[in-house]
């Protein structure tokens, strides 16, 4: 599986990592972080009038960085694959993953407002 990767400017400064069923939608507050439920993660990005955040997904052996990511969990993904939409639900890319649930790890360049998000699927 390779590694994919595009830019644009996400609706709403958020990008969201989940399976395309997911209902599930973790709730952003105030200070724009990394959240999550069993389903989706919420991840902030650069807002749109600043540029195009690039964001990329692929297999955690050809896209992990050395150091620790900025999120690490798992999520359901009965259809088998994980897509990266916004909130307007276009879907930006997207991977097949191998099982029932996938292990999700990310890493950005900043913690509120990043340009560059980097997405590890499985282990």
């Amino acid at each position: 599986m390779p590694v994919d990767s595009v830019s644009f400017a996400p609706m709403n400064l958020l990008i969201f990592v989940s399976d395309p069923t997911a209902t599930d939608v973790p709730m952003q507050g105030e200070a724009q972080t990394i959240r999550s439920t069993e389903e989706c993660i919420t991840i902030p990005c650069l807002y749109w009038d600043e540029g195009d955040t690039k964001v990329s997904i692929g297999p955690f052996s050809e896209i992990a960085e050395s150091r620790i990511p900025d999120f690490d969990g798992v999520i359901k993904t009965p259809t088998r694959r994980v897509v990266v939409t916004d909130v307007a639900i276009t879907e930006y890319l997207g991977q097949y993953v191998a099982g029932p649930e996938t292990r999700v790890r990310v890493w950005t360049n900043h913690p509120t407002s990043p340009d560059e998000i980097k997405i590890a699927i499985g282990d």
